[in-house]
């Protein structure tokens, strides 16, 4: 089905149960000036397509379709392209009415591409695009959606529940919101994305959250369930508000309690979240749960502890991080520690600030019960006199730099690669780069025979230096 340019609603009448409905084998193409005689004419961003749910009243939000469009128990070859949908507003207290304003779907194999969901909202779950399943087998792809300014409860832009799989491609969240309701009080997670209950599989390649923030945990991201993800930008993000002192994740925040999954960072920056602790907060992964390599972190601010990385209940492999120029308003300038065995690998953490100066070093806090372990990283003030400070540090693994000036090539223009004199080049342990064959600017992760500290591998014999994210 080929859509002509314009804007369409479900119904000419005020029913809000009114939808469009996708079938079986059945494709949607949006972005359409008319007079196309192949699908490869069109121009889906020239040719706005909107499917709206602002029926009723215009511009009354309260009037609107619960969902735009509803794709229950389809399959085959059903897809949705080149459409922005808007106006989604889930707000009755009834069977599938709450959930999903932009985009309900359940029971469902379906393919998503070019399409902008925007301004929808759903009282309890997923704004923009709710998926659950009652069983396993259904898959759901997207490739250049965006997600913008949708709210829920849980998950604005996007929430994955149960039984489902995803495989996604270049996404986009900016301004979406995870707010409280009084009406249905459950913790509030996922300004961007929620993802988690059970037999979930999530693999995203290329996404940017942007300017999400949520009343709870996640404000870019809440992370529950088997998921790998990479390439990822989290930027000005946040998690707000009074109701808990323990708000994590101003970017992402990834809680794995009472369950065995996995999950896998690659490739992330972190840069200008604001959250009560961590710009990613990591609780409750377990030995061989969660692991994240090559990630930079610079710039996010915490109210209280650890304005990068929040570690509680969680045993992570955290290796060739960069972590500088983060500030936390009490322990752990960089990374705050809790009950948590961590183990840290080939990272640099630098001039990283606390307001608690009384406790331990500005860069690191070790808390209760907790005893992470760093080998061959540079840690500001935990070797400043050649000796490893267990006491404050946790354990020496092994290969730890005594405290020098990293030599980034340009910090204050958040530019972290290294400089050709750095001390920190071929000082790092090969064993911990499995995972990974490409630094985070995409070069060779080991360059020169071993494995420097950091996100950025230099390249020998000489470097090209890109620029990364600004403010």
């Amino acid at each position: 089905v080929w859509v002509k340019a314009g804007t369409y609603k479900p119904t000419s009448g005020s029913d809000p149960t009114a939808t469009f409905t996708m079938k079986t084998d059945v494709a949607v193409y949006g972005g359409f000036a008319g007079t196309e005689t192949s699908l490869d004419q069109r121009d889906w961003v020239a040719h706005v397509t909107s499917l709206s749910g602002d029926i009723g009243t215009p511009g009354d939000a309260s009037d609107n379709s619960y969902h735009v469009v509803y794709a229950d128990n389809i399959g085959g070859s059903a897809a949705l392209d080149g459409f922005t949908i808007t106006g989604g507003n889930a707000v009755n207290d009834f069977s599938s009415y709450y959930y999903g304003g932009g985009l309900y779907v359940h029971q469902a194999t379906f393919a998503l591409s070019n399409v902008i969901f925007q301004n929808n909202h759903a009282v309890y779950y997923g704004g923009g695009l709710y998926a659950s399943n009652d069983t396993a087998g259904q898959t759901l792809t997207m490739e250049n959606v965006k997600f913008q300014n949708n709210s829920a409860i849980r998950g604005g832009g996007v929430y994955l529940g149960s039984n489902t799989t995803v495989v996604a491609n270049t996404l986009e969240f900016t301004g979406n919101l995870a707010l409280t309701n009084s009406s249905f009080p459950i913790y509030v997670e996922g300004g961007g994305l929620w993802e988690g209950s059970t037999n979930n599989s999530l693999t995203v390649y290329g996404a940017t959250f942007t300017n999400n923030y949520a009343v709870g945990d996640g404000g870019g991201a809440s992370i529950q369930g088997h998921a790998v993800l990479d390439t990822l930008l989290f930027q000005t993000n946040g998690t707000h508000g009074t109701d808990a002192p323990t708000f994590s994740g101003g970017g992402l925040y990834i809680s794995l309690y009472g369950i065995s999954d996995v999950v896998q960072v690659t490739n992330a920056t972190f840069a200008y979240n604001s959250s009560v602790r961590g710009a990613l907060g990591l609780d409750y992964a377990g030995t061989n749960q969660a692991f994240v390599t090559n990630a930079l972190f610079y710039g996010n601010s915490s109210t209280m502890e650890g304005s990068a990385i929040e570690l509680v209940n969680s045993t992570p492999v955290l290796d060739n991080m960069t972590l500088y120029g983060n500030t936390a308003n009490c322990e752990g300038g960089a990374i705050y520690f809790q009950q948590s065995n961590a183990a840290i690998y080939n990272s640099i953490l630098w001039d990283n600030t606390d307001s608690c100066p009384s406790f331990g070093y500005p860069d690191v806090f070790v808390g209760y019960l907790a005893a992470p372990t760093f080998a061959h990283s540079l840690v500001q003030g935990c070797k400043s006199a050649g000796v490893w400070d267990t006491t404050n540090c946790g354990a020496d693994g092994g290969g730890n730099l005594t405290d020098t000036d990293p030599l980034f090539l340009n910090p204050s223009s958040y530019n972290y690669y290294l400089q050709s004199n750095s001390p920190v080049i071929n000082k790092g342990d090969n064993s911990y780069a499995s995972l990974v064959t490409r630094d985070l600017a995409s070069f060779p992760r080991i360059s020169g025979g071993r494995i420097d500290l950091g996100a950025y591998e230099y390249q020998w014999p000489f470097a090209v230096f890109l620029p990364v994210v600004f403010r």
